[in-house]
């Protein structure tokens, strides 16, 4: 079972609860941030491999990154770039906003990952020759960090107790440039120090993040304990549990130990001691059945070092954050759904046919529901080119959307909206009509569906609701009418 709430005893929720209303006021001035890291593997040495264009391939991968963070995670802040390293933030308002966004970085990186190793990355090279030489000197990877901290917005608030800081440095003398935001604090000290504790392809955490995490049980599994480490001005420099997350799904399907290369025990330390601290007679001081239980050696480490109140801390900050910082995140932007009820008329008898897909059992929304295909609106492109883009993409079909023709701005017909909960957000969307241009024969099922097929109007009684998204019936059947009256308008024109 997976448990979506922090598991507390009644003691536990007492203690919360008091805490809560102490530090109301503080709170109200703290926010909790996750930072995340991406640091280029090996570019130090690609700079001396590669010294003549190294600049383009380095400043491509950042964009890389950034376009899928921008993607994937649109409340996030670009931070700061130090040489070879993007460190991004985004403010938690909702403990649910942990779980996705660590799912959205290891996927980040994992594609990074896929992007760099298939030689992607220089598809827009000059030459083919270009290409298969940069191909060659490739020997450029990724790794990832994230970490949490609270972080007080105001370092002079009554009674603050502040470990961590946000400091705004205005620049008065520029209008261009309002200045720079800084974060300082031991928190941050302790993000920077595990990141030079993963390795390519890795992602590393901080020790209060990965304890969030395993409160859910399909996360605790993905966290491993690798080893420990002092680590410079933490914990007093007492050991530090060094843990990396790692999804199989997201990962090619291979575990974490089948994802070691043949010969990274050769080459890396940590990698070296992942094994041997869970062999039989180790040499390592601490006692082996921390490394065999990863729930129990975090409950271990959260006793010992005292944090039961900092991880109390944590909650009830994120529950008492109302709005975000106007500083921390970009203003998050609406996401608008869009769906085409796609249609064809059969050229046998002119009966109207509709597109139906069924959602891919591995969805984690709506598994193995039928719908229609869906694009999301972008403020890059036209809803008409991002639609068209998206199901040419999904479904391998070209559609022409029905737009108003008494308006000089050509956009398409709404037919309906609709709203959807995703967690904690609700998400909306619009439902447009589509026309098909080519023949049924190329469509295709893409990683979204598992079935997709043109069924006639006639059949949805045979789809059962519950099998169906909301509403599935109800869209057919209008946009069915919808059709009709357009082709004997055009036919009563003609």
């Amino acid at each position: 079972m997976v448990d979506k709430k922090l598991n507390l005893d009644s003691s536990l929720i007492k203690s919360l609860k008091e805490i809560r209303e102490n530090t109301e006021e503080e709170s109200k001035s703290s926010n909790v941030i996750l930072f995340f890291s991406y640091d280029i593997v090996n570019s130090s040495l690609y700079k001396t491999v590669n010294y003549s264009s190294w600049t383009i391939v380095i400043n491509n991968i950042f964009k890389y990154v950034d376009s899928l963070v921008t993607e994937r995670m649109p409340n996030c802040e670009l931070w700061r770039i130090l040489g070879d390293e993007a460190v991004y933030i985004v403010q938690i308002r909702d403990i649910e906003q942990i779980y996705k966004n660590i799912d959205s970085i290891f996927e980040i990186l994992c594609k990074t990952k896929e992007y760099l190793s298939s030689g992607e990355i220089f598809k827009n090279c000059k030459s083919e020759i270009d290409i298969e030489i940069m191909k060659m000197q490739n020997i450029l990877s990724i790794k990832g960090s994230s970490w949490l901290a609270i972080v007080a917005n105001d370092i002079n608030a009554k009674g603050s107790n502040v470990e961590n800081a946000y400091l705004h440095y205005n620049n008065f003398e520029s209008i261009k440039n309002p200045g720079f935001f800084e974060f300082l604090g031991k928190d941050i000290d302790a993000g920077f120090r595990i990141s030079k504790e993963t390795r390519d392809r890795r992602l590393v955490l901080s020790f209060e993040l990965a304890y969030i995490l395993k409160m859910r049980t399909d996360y605790l599994s993905k966290l491993n304990l690798i080893t420990f480490r002092r680590l410079k001005g933490i914990w007093h420099e007492k050991l530090y549990p060094i843990i990396w997350f790692h999804d199989r799904e997201k990962f090619k399907n291979i575990s974490f130990e089948e994802s070691f290369k043949f010969d990274e025990l050769e080459e890396d330390e940590l990698s070296r001691e992942y094994f041997n601290n869970r062999k039989k007679g180790n040499s390592s001081n601490i006692n082996q059945y921390i490394y065999e239980d990863i729930n129990g050696a975090l409950d271990k480490i959260l006793e010992d070092r005292n944090l039961k109140n900092k991880i109390e801390k944590i909650y009830s900050t994120i529950e008492a954050t109302s709005e975000y910082h106007k500083d921390f995140t970009n203003i998050i932007p609406l996401e608008m759904h869009c769906v085409a009820i796609c249609y064809k008329v059969n050229k046998s008898d002119g009966s109207i046919q509709i597109l139906v897909a069924k959602r891919s059992s591995k969805k984690k929304q709506n598994p193995s529901i039928w719908e229609f295909g869906c694009a999301k609106a972008n403020y890059k492109d036209s809803i008409i080119d991002t639609i068209k883009n998206e199901y040419k993409k999904d479904f391998n079909i070209d559609i022409d959307l029905i737009c108003y023709e008494d308006r000089n701005e050509k956009q398409p017909i709404p037919i309906a909206v609709y709203e959807i909960e995703k967690g904690s957000d609700i998400h909306k969307g619009v439902i447009f009509i589509a026309e098909c241009k080519n023949d049924e024969s190329v469509v295709r099922i893409n990683d979204k569906h598992e079935e997709v097929k043109w069924i006639n109007v006639e059949e949805i009684e045979t789809f059962r609701d519950e099998e169906c998204v909301l509403d599935f019936k109800n869209t057919i059947n209008i946009a069915s009418k919808k059709i009709k009256e357009m082709r004997e308008n055009i036919f009563e024109y003609a």
